[in-house]
């Protein structure tokens, strides 16, 4: 008997919403960028994408771009090239939602003259001055003013839930009308946002951390909820070093915290400079850093003493964290 064909993403799609345009782009970074194509020479001209820019200086004139709908701009959690639907009309219903898991929705507003929609990758970005890696797609809806609400597959429901998905990551709907309006607050960049630690708690007290953490995978990710204020309370500083204890995964792990702009390139180069002390070199540790729009320790393990079982990954865990006397020691440029 011939094994029946899977799916692919843009049946998934279509079957979501028939007008559904879909596109692969490949990315190698961690923002997505959608404008209308009669917009690029506008962007392009104000110099406000150089790879060069500050981060403060990019998300204020990204936030005036936002503002008049020239631009919509989200942050992905990691840098999977993008697979993304697009259809024009209602917000999606509950029964339409029904047939995956998802990520709160969140909302831009975009004005899209030519009807040419724009989808780019940083590895495809045409609007600075360098010429893109990569190719980006353009997809056509019918010109005009637009309420876009974006829908991401929260992969972790699914695989709580056993489901399995097939269609896109990302679902954008865009609805015309009277909701076709600027967004009150709406940020610079979409922020990656995946649900948190539901009613757990946290608490810093006596230079002591007691709250939880988790794994996304059995070797690299490690996350634990706390918020810049907590951070700050617990005497985290740039190079600090803290010893996380998590009992219920058997992990034990020296952390070295961070400070620094985490959408620049100069910041990733940075960990490579920056290592623990030799007492503590022989055990496992990580950087770490405080994710950007989350009240969320994030962290990425750099030698792993153990791998965590799938079912335990993905799961708040009880964990302790403590300020350590020592500092990171940083290598010296062309040292």
């Amino acid at each position: 008997m011939a094994r029946k064909k899977s799916a692919s993403p843009t049946e998934v799609a279509r079957a979501l919403r028939p007008d559904a345009r879909y596109a692969e782009v490949f990315n190698s970074g961690m923002e997505v960028w959608l404008y209308d194509a009669a917009h690029r020479e506008t962007l392009k001209r104000s110099g406000a994408f150089e790879t060069e820019l500050e981060t403060a200086e990019l998300e204020a004139r990204m936030r005036e771009f936002a503002q008049q709908g020239l631009i919509m701009a989200y942050q992905l959690m990691q840098d999977d090239s993008l697979s993304i639907a697009v259809a024009v009309g209602k917000p999606l219903s509950d029964q339409e939602l029904g047939v995956a898991r998802w990520l709160e929705p969140q909302k831009a507003f975009l004005r899209l003259p030519s009807g040419k929609l724009v989808v780019e990758s940083s590895d495809a970005l045409t609007i600075r001055s360098e010429e893109p890696s990569d190719k980006g797609a353009a997809l056509s809806v019918p010109a005009g003013d637009y309420l876009a609400t974006l829908y991401r597959i929260d992969h972790d429901g699914l695989e709580a839930d056993e489901l399995e998905w097939r269609g896109p990551n990302e679902f954008i709907v865009l609805t015309p009308g009277a909701a076709a309006k600027p967004v009150s607050g709406q940020p610079a960049f979409l922020p990656w946002a995946p649900r948190g630690p539901g009613e757990a708690r946290w608490s810093v007290e006596a230079g002591s951390y007691n709250g939880v953490a988790l794994v996304h995978d059995a070797d690299t990710t490690i996350e634990v909820a706390i918020d810049p204020a907590g951070a700050e309370r617990l005497g985290l500083t740039d190079g600090a070093l803290a010893r996380l204890s998590v009992p219920g995964l058997g992990l034990e792990c020296t952390l070295i915290y961070l400070v620094g702009d985490t959408k620049s390139y100069h910041f990733f180069a940075r960990l490579e400079q920056v290592m623990p002390p030799r007492e503590h070199a022989g055990g496992e540790w990580a950087h770490c850093w405080l994710q950007p729009g989350m009240d969320r320790l994030f962290g990425m393990r750099r030698n792993a003493r153990g791998r965590v079982p799938k079912k335990q990954q993905k799961t708040w865990h009880p964990a302790t964290l403590t300020v350590l006397k020592e500092r990171a020691l940083e290598k010296k440029k062309g040292g």
